[in-house]
């Protein structure tokens, strides 16, 4: 899984990370692995987190019976002496498309590393918090600290205020200003601002688990995220592909058939991803 540029890399893959944990590292690599799914490509993504949350997730949309469109390998990065476990041989990904890497916070782990230095693509989700800004900054100057040729590196806002205003996405905007003078080294920050930036949520954490689509009962009332959230959802990931193919060119033909992608046909989407799920059920069940 090399970094070549002269054509479209294959597999393409992306690395999701930042020297802090909590910052949407997993809701990304989980969400950004459903979006290429759904355009029908096909993905797996690498679970090198401590506790597997991603993991736990895709079991939980399954088990709710749709299929996120992706697969997932559970790669032990610690042994159970707290040990750095050997490196899996990930030669098995080269058949795929799309292979994403939800890499744990600590950068001295030998496969974080890694993860960071053989990609195609960084992705970097921040918050508006200033405390975790110096995370952020040891993230970014990491990467410019790399071996060229290096992959570009993405910073992703996430959970911005809805309120305007607001002191924290002020300065969250200062920050990006700030890493914007690094163009020319690979350090892309979004070209829109706040109002189309992904928002923070309260729906969100009410939901049992980070897929976009998910939904939750509570007292007999069906809750699910906002039309206006998945639509600025999906302003972020349309960016992020924007600069791979930026980078890499036009993204190859998928090898399985997209699914309706429309915050407005919920409804639509939900059903052909059950209609999948209980067809993927249906072959593995026995005779």
């Amino acid at each position: 899984m090399s970094r070549a540029t002269s054509e479209f890399p294959s597999p393409l893959v992306i690395t999701v990370g930042v020297p802090k944990g909590g910052d949407c590292k997993t809701w990304t690599a989980l969400n950004l692995a459903s979006r290429f799914g759904c355009w029908g490509y096909d993905v797996t993504v690498v679970d090198c987190n401590g506790t597997h949350d991603l993991l736990t997730d895709w079991r939980l949309i399954q088990h709710a019976g749709y299929w996120p469109r992706f697969e997932v390998v559970k790669h032990t990065v610690l042994d159970k002496d707290g040990e750095q476990a050997p490196m899996m041989d990930f030669s098995f990904l080269a058949s795929k498309q799309v292979v994403i890497f939800d890499t744990c916070q600590f950068l001295n782990l030998q496969m974080t590393k890694w993860a960071w230095r053989n990609c195609h693509l960084l992705v970097m989700p921040v918050t508006p918090n200033m405390q975790q800004m110096p995370n952020y900054e040891v993230g970014i100057q990491y990467t410019l600290n790399m071996p060229k040729p290096r992959a570009p590196l993405v910073v992703l806002p996430c959970k911005v205020n809805v309120l305007k205003n607001m002191i924290a996405d002020q300065m969250l905007e200062e920050m990006l200003k700030m890493y914007a003078n690094y163009a020319s080294e690979g350090i892309i920050v979004p070209e829109f601002g706040t109002a189309y930036q992904i928002p923070e949520s309260k729906v969100v954490q009410s939901m049992n688990s980070r897929w976009i689509y998910a939904e939750n009962v509570f007292k007999g009332q069906v809750r699910v995220l906002s039309v206006e959230f998945l639509l600025r959802v999906d302003i972020s990931l349309a960016w992020i592909r924007s600069i791979i193919e930026r980078y890499y060119g036009a993204l190859p033909a998928p090898r399985l058939r997209p699914v309706t992608l429309d915050p407005h046909s919920r409804p639509r989407t939900m059903a052909e991803l059950k209609e999948e799920m209980d067809g993927r059920n249906a072959v593995l069940e026995p005779a």
